[in-house]
């Protein structure tokens, strides 16, 4: 059974500091892409988690964590930091209602978001669903590999 949770909205500790590890791990594949992934997450992503700056929206089935988004919500930027469903369980709507719920915090459908240019077509059918627009393409921006930007301008 499929269900989405705000990780702010957790009140017990200890299921908190648990759940916490088990979703940076659903997304330690990322650091092929961003080598920094694990600094980033535990050290400053987490340093603002709660709720109103920065927010994880989740999706478990039978508990376990299969889909996941990190998210930056202030004045400045409202960015999809990461977004991310499991292999096996992409393709079936996880993503899409990870991105409404996302957008819904964020409070807009056109967030900052970036990717690797290499996965733009594994996104193609997001980008062109909600009319994002390319902002700009940065050569090795957190690796070798260029980056590609969405919806305004990283800082």
């Amino acid at each position: 059974m499929l269900k989405y949770y705000e990780y702010s909205k957790i009140n017990d500790d200890l299921k908190r500091k648990q759940l916490l590890e088990k979703l940076y791990n659903i997304t330690k594949e990322l650091e092929i892409d961003y080598p920094n992934h694990y600094h980033w997450f535990h050290e400053r992503f987490c340093n603002e988690l709660d709720g109103k700056v920065r927010e994880i929206i989740f999706c478990l089935n039978n508990n376990v964590p299969i889909g996941v988004a990190f998210l930056k919500n202030t004045m400045d930027e409202k960015k999809i930091c990461t977004i991310y469903v499991e292999k096996s369980y992409r393709n079936i709507g996880i993503g899409t209602q990870l991105l409404l719920k996302s957008f819904s915090f964020l409070n807009t459908t056109k967030p900052l978001i970036t990717m690797p240019e290499y996965k733009l077509e594994e996104f193609n059918n997001i980008i062109k669903k909600y009319n994002w627009e390319k902002t700009e393409k940065i050569e090795s921006c957190y690796s070798e590999k260029n980056e590609i930007v969405f919806n305004g301008i990283l800082k």
